[in-house]
């Protein structure tokens, strides 16, 4: 392989990720929205937001695909350069905060381009090649609160109460209520038999989804480890 066709490769990578780099902004700008949309009841503003996420996917994603067929004419690469594109790319997302949705982008801009006898891991993503676990992340995105130190009712409150929504729970102690009944019926250890080091990690973040927000966490009881979903409905 020539260093030319190397240089060309290297760009069309660059290419790409900045592709996926604009449509993340959007995105971002986008999401950052849903909290206030959620607390203000406003669901034709989340229907739009909805759309408009998917919209501007594909957008970005054509933009990048004419850019690519235009500017680099890579309707004409081999199979081996293509495993070279991939390659480059992967030593793009090395220090990259959302490597996989990266990843994501690429696939869908490939896919766009190419056959589907060419799908596989060779060139595409079938397989994540980042680990989570070796992810660094500079804003903790999660939170663990521990029932043993305060009393399990008040951490369940106190986890409600953290996401700092205008809206005020209807009845907060029934919610309570409600939560601790689930989670002593489907924990493997019930909270009061619960071992000394007993956790809940909540993330610190919301996902809105619809009509409703939602709390994602996990009992984590030794080496049992629950997860769990709590939804809040307007």
């Amino acid at each position: 392989m020539s260093r030319e066709t190397k240089k060309t490769i290297k760009a069309v990578a660059k290419t790409i990720l900045d592709g996926f780099e604009k449509h993340f902004t959007l995105f971002s700008e986008i999401t950052a929205g849903a909290q206030a949309r959620f607390e203000r009841a406003d669901w034709p503003a989340v229907q739009q937001a909805s759309r408009d996420r998917i919209y501007y996917y594909t957008k970005r994603v054509d933009e990048t695909v004419q850019i690519l067929q235009t500017k680099f004419r890579i309707q004409h690469f081999s199979d081996e350069n293509f495993q070279e594109l991939k390659l480059r790319y992967v030593r793009l997302l090395l220090n990259h905060k959302q490597p996989q949705l990266a990843e994501s982008y690429y696939n869908t801009v490939f896919c766009k381009l190419f056959h589907r006898s060419y799908y596989n891991n060779d060139n595409i993503f079938v397989r994540s090649s980042m680990s989570s676990e070796y992810l660094d992340f500079d804003d903790m995105v999660y939170h663990n609160y521990y029932p043993a130190k305060h009393g399990f009712r008040a951490t369940i409150e106190t986890i409600l109460k953290s996401f700092n929504l205008k809206n005020s729970f209807f009845d907060l102690r029934r919610d309570v209520r409600r939560i601790i009944h689930y989670l002593r019926q489907n924990l493997p250890a019930r909270p009061h038999h619960a071992n000394l080091n007993f956790y809940i990690t909540i993330l610190n973040s919301l996902f809105f989804r619809n009509k409703a927000a939602y709390i994602i966490g996990k009992a984590v009881n030794g080496h049992e480890v629950t997860p769990f979903i709590v939804p809040l409905l307007q």
